[in-house]
């Protein structure tokens, strides 16, 4: 069995939930809020045949669909079973682990050596040490040397956009960073949503460097949009422990601050839900016209 064939059904299941949404003319976070869900960034998995939904959830589907011949349980079911097969066969196809020979340890150098050898590296490493925080044991002269200053002051990590990525709907649009478009001096992240009417079918994010955000952290994003569209917006959510997602007090569920038509730079300032532990900080794309949609992203602060 190939790896490709081992997730046929499992596409098919996805296009097939896909096509009926489509056929709808349901966004995904409608169609979350008709299965019940609180949020939809798993229907994308569901919808790429990354995942196969539970059983209740297919029920659901069906529900929602009209669909009253068990169609959609039915491919679930294949799938189910060819994934399993899938993974026996991967078992089965691992080679045995070969036994390494009994090979004898060479004997240790007495202890006079390897006194030596410590003694050695401890003053290389010392000097390695030395050389890289600049006190250049060497020229005692440049210990009282002090730091110039016309050097940069460090930057904070919660400022840095080059860990932010495509967190779904990739389909759809892209985030990668760019030189193209600088932001106090630093390159910026480029997001694209190059499919017409995409309302809600992007988003990126991150999952770096969020120690210090929890429930009620005024989080600003610092935004350029060269040409937005009338209805072209974005909102804001987290990931919490289990990876669901809650979004912004500012945007909840089916609504979106809309994008500023003003040139330059612009500041959204949202405010973290209440969550347990956030995982993951990220923005959703609306779209809602035929033309694509570009935004690029200098900072994220908080």
């Amino acid at each position: 069995m190939s790896d490709s064939g081992s997730v046929d059904c499992a596409r098919r299941l996805g296009a097939e939930l896909r096509a009926r949404r489509v056929a709808r003319g349901m966004s995904l976070r409608r169609l979350a809020s008709e299965l019940g869900l609180s949020g939809h960034g798993t229907l994308v998995d569901y919808e790429h045949g990354r995942r196969i939904p539970p059983e209740d959830l297919i029920v659901a589907y069906e529900r929602v669909f009209e669909v009253s011949d068990g169609a959609l349980r039915n491919l679930r079911e294949k799938a189910l079973a060819e994934r399993a097969n899938h993974q026996a066969d991967l078992l089965l196809r691992q080679p045995e682990q070969p036994t390494e020979p009994n090979v004898e340890s060479p004997p240790s150098p007495p202890r006079w050596r390897r006194a030596r050898w410590l003694v050695v590296a401890a003053v290389v490493l010392l000097l390695v040490v030395a050389a890289g925080l600049g006190l250049h044991l060497l020229t005692p002269s440049s210990a009282n040397t002090t730091p110039s200053s016309s050097a940069p002051p460090p930057v904070d990590s919660s400022t840095v956009v080059a860990s932010w990525g495509v967190c779904w709907g990739g389909q759809v649009g892209q985030a990668q960073g760019t030189e193209n478009i600088i932001y106090h001096g630093a390159k910026t992240l480029q997001v694209i949503v190059s499919k017409p009417n995409s309302a809600g079918d992007f988003a990126t994010c991150t999952a770096h460097g969020l120690k210090t955000v929890h429930s009620g952290t005024k989080v600003t994003v610092y935004l350029r949009a060269p040409d937005p569209h009338p209805g072209d917006g974005i909102g804001f959510f987290v990931y919490d422990s289990k990876y669901k997602p809650l979004w912004s007090l500012e945007t909840p569920s089916d609504s979106h601050l809309t994008l500023s038509a003003q040139s330059g730079w612009q500041s959204y300032t949202w405010t973290v839900p209440t969550v347990d532990r956030v995982q993951t900080l990220g923005m959703e794309v609306y779209s809602v016209t035929d033309q694509p949609l570009i935004i690029w992203v200098g900072a994220v602060t908080w």
